[in-house]
Parts: C-alpha cells; sequence; structure tokens
C-alpha cells in the first residue's frame, strides 16, 4: 500500500472525526475542538464565509500562522504539508497532512533528473529514451543534432513508431527493401519478453555511418542510441588495407615468412610458407598457434631438437637474439631456419631451402650444420 493512499485513508478518518464532532457540537452546544485535540495533524473548519469555526490544538501547536483556505501545498511555520479539504454542509473542513519526506523526495528526483540531463547533454552519441507504451520521454541534444529532428518534434513525446518515420523523411535510416515489415519489426522488438539489445548499421550516403541500437532498460521500457561512427568506420577499412597491402608485399617475398604474436598465436604467413610447408596456417588463423604448427614441422621432418627450441623460443619474455639452424624435410630437402626477435613480443619464423650442393652431411646437429656450412 503506497503513502497516497494510506495518507488518503488517514485524512478520511481524520475529517470524518471532525464533521462528527461538528455535529455533536451542532447539537449539544459541545465545543467540537475537544474530540480533535488527541489528533496529531492540525484540523480546522471555516463556515460558508471563510470564517473559523474551530481548529484543533495541533494547530496551536503551529504557532500563530494562516491557515490555508484552498487545497493544495503550503509551507506552515517552517513545515511543508499537504493541505486536504472537504465540504461540510456549507462550509470545509481542512485538514494538513506533513509532506516533509515527499518534498524532500521531489527534490531528490528533480536534482537527479538535472544531473542526469546535464550528463546526458554532454553525451555525443544521440540517446532517446522511452517508456513501456513506447513514448519518448527523454532524449539529448545529440539525438537532434545527429538525426537531424527538430527538438519540438521530440518534445511532443512522439512513438518509436512516429520516431522512425520522421528519420526515414529526413534520409538518416538506409531504406530497407520491406520498409513496413521492418518498421513492424523494431517497433514490436523493445515490446517483446525478454527482448535484447538489437543493434544496426546504417550507412548513409556522403560516408556517413551511424550505429543504431535499441536496448531494453527496467520495466518495459527502452532506449534508443544513435551513434557516428564514420571515423571508426574509415579506421577500420585502412587498417583492413594496410593489412592487406602488407599480405601482398610479403606474399613477394621467396622466403617462406611465419610470424608469431607473444601469447603464441600466429598473426600472418606468406605463400612462399605455404608453398614450402604444404598448409596455408593463414585460412585457418584462430588455430595457428606455435604448438600446432611446431607439431605439422615435427610431421614432415626429421626427428630434430630445432622445433622445441622454437616453441621455447616464442614462449620468452625479455630481451632475446636473432639465430639461424637448419632442418631436413622427409622428402630430403635441407632448409634454413631464420629465427628473429621483432616489435611487442612477437617472433619472425623465415624458412628457406638450400640449394643441393650447401648441403651438410646428415647426422650433424642443425645448428652445428649451420655454422658449418656458413664457414665452408
Amino acid at each position: 500500500m503506497d503513502y497516497w493512499l494510506v495518507s488518503q485513508i488517514f485524512v478520511s478518518s481524520v475529517i470524518g472525526a471532525a464533521l462528527i464532532a461538528l455535529l455533536v457540537q451542532l447539537r449539544t452546544g459541545t465545543p467540537a475542538h475537544l474530540g480533535l485535540d488527541a489528533v496529531a495533524l492540525p484540523v480546522w473548519a471555516v463556515d460558508a464565509d471563510g470564517t473559523e469555526l474551530m481548529r484543533n490544538a495541533a494547530c496551536g501547536r503551529l504557532g500563530p500562522v494562516e491557515l490555508p483556505t484552498a487545497a493544495g501545498r503550503a509551507e506552515l511555520a517552517g513545515q511543508w504539508f499537504d493541505i486536504v479539504v472537504r465540504p461540510n454542509g456549507e462550509g470545509q473542513v481542512f485538514s494538513a497532512i506533513p509532506a516533509e519526506e515527499v518534498v524532500r523526495a521531489e527534490g531528490s528526483l528533480r536534482d537527479f533528473r538535472t544531473t542526469m540531463s546535464d550528463t546526458f547533454a554532454q553525451l555525443e552519441t544521440g540517446l532517446a529514451l522511452f517508456d513501456a507504451q513506447g513514448r519518448l520521454q527523454l532524449f539529448n541534444p545529440a539525438m537532434g543534432e545527429l538525426t537531424g529532428l527538430a527538438v519540438e518534434f521530440l518534445a511532443r513525446r512522439p512513438s518509436l513508431g512516429a520516431v522512425l518515420d520522421a528519420l526515414r523523411d529526413k534520409g538518416t535510416l538506409p531504406e530497407p527493401k520491406e520498409w513496413l515489415a521492418w518498421r513492424r519489426m523494431m517497433v514490436e522488438l523493445p515490446m517483446r519478453s525478454g527482448a535484447l539489445s538489437h543493434e544496426e548499421t546504417w550507412a548513409l550516403p556522403g560516408g556517413v555511418t551511424y550505429r543504431m541500437t535499441l536496448r531494453p532498460q527496467a520495466k518495459g521500457s527502452f532506449a534508443m542510441l544513435v551513434e557516428d561512427i564514420s571515423t571508426e568506420m574509415i579506421r577500420s577499412r585502412r587498417h583492413r588495407a594496410d593489412v592487406e597491402l602488407a599480405q601482398a608485399v610479403i606474399d613477394t617475398l621467396e622466403e617462406g615468412i611465419a610470424v608469431f604474436a607473444g601469447s603464441g598465436h600466429l598473426v600472418l604467413s606468406n605463400a612462399a610458407y605455404a608453398e614450402l610447408w604444404g598448409h596455408d596456417p593463414a585460412a585457418t588463423m584462430l588455430e595457428g598457434t606455435i604448438a600446432r604448427m611446431a607439431a605439422h614441422w615435427r610431421e614432415v621432418s626429421a626427428p630434430d631438437p630445432l622445433w622445441t627450441r622454437i616453441e621455447d623460443f616464442i614462449a620468452l619474455t625479455g630481451e632475446r637474439e636473432a639465430w639461424q639452424a637448419e632442418a631436413r624435410l622427409r622428402d630430403g630437402r635441407l632448409i634454413a631456419c631464420r629465427i628473429a626477435p621483432i616489435w611487442d613480443g612477437a617472433t619472425l619464423a623465415a624458412f628457406r631451402p638450400i640449394a643441393p650442393d650447401h648441403a651438410v652431411p646428415e647426422g650433424v646437429p642443425s645448428v652445428a650444420r649451420y655454422r658449418a656450412r656458413k664457414a665452408g
């Protein structure tokens, strides 16, 4: 049971007692206020001309204040009261319900709303909050700036459907193939039980790209967020272009290249690597760990502790020095292996076949074979 209902029940009982007391006064001549002095709330009565007929002791405790003559909120002796009035024949009976807690709560709510409004106003993301009926309740300046919707339109608390229609008219959202079906889906999405956030990317003319999100909130309300991600998309496209350019460059190298991050995961490899080792780890990049790739090297090469050494080297942190070695594949080819630390803990593993006339007899350790070949 909420505060308003309790207060109304209590006020009705107090006013009822006041009316009974007045009736007793009229019939017996007994002062009516005597029966109401035990009531903690201020109660008073006036006749049809507004002349005071009685007041109880609680009114006296307020001091020499002028009692209100109309319903509403009033301040008496530095305290806030909600004044309630009921007819009594041609006169009226008044009661004053303490409203200090209500006034403080309303003030706190007002301050909270002001703080939230000020915070929303600083956001670059457009924000619109809708109630459980789908009506706009709150929006920030960025919503109007990004979408081109007039403040007067948003202030009329339009529905989500009306907002989408206005965005379509402004050209702020891409025209779906099935407009009515898409619009209905968007309006119904946040209303569904257990609804999840829904996100769309709107590519607009002129290179502008917006990210639109519908996000459910408490008690059926939901938020609509519109964010300009044009710069983010440009950076993403540039990054993708840079990666593709870098890949094209290393694919021209004759040396097989594989680059591992400090975590041991493959970052990139080139076409020469795929040709030499008979597999393309870039096709399944998520599975391209040094452990998996070293297992493949062991499988297609003669037994050699070199692969374990490479695994251990990639896992090292701190200062590291580049080194080289040789290994022999099961088909008899000899390959030179070059291992070098690069930026941010990453490691470069480079492989290239060695011409037969540079080969060193089998049985010599891989590193020693490489040094012997280099010295010879």
